[in-house]
């Protein structure tokens, strides 16, 4: 098996680039968005307070809405064809 070679990522924060994997913001992940990555957790925790806090929050709530409205609406379907 061949080896790829490493692709160079830049740290969302601090901008260095780094031929490593990086860590990334799991809300971001777990929401299906395009994650930021950090070369460390100084740059993660700076980027958190400098707002992406905030936008990470509120599109995590979003996801979450849309989640529980699709769960409603499949209880909704199941529960009309018991009847």
């Amino acid at each position: 098996m061949e080896r790829l070679a490493a692709v160079p990522v830049t740290c969302a924060s601090c901008k260095s680039v780094s031929q490593s994997s990086l860590t990334g913001c799991k809300a971001c992940k777990q929401a299906g968005l395009d994650w930021p990555r950090y070369c460390s957790k100084q740059c993660q925790l700076q980027a958190w307070a400098d707002g992406h806090g905030k936008v990470c929050a509120k599109t995590l709530a979003k996801k979450v809405e849309k989640a529980k409205a699709k769960a409603a609406k499949q209880g909704g379907a199941a529960k009309a064809a018991e009847d």
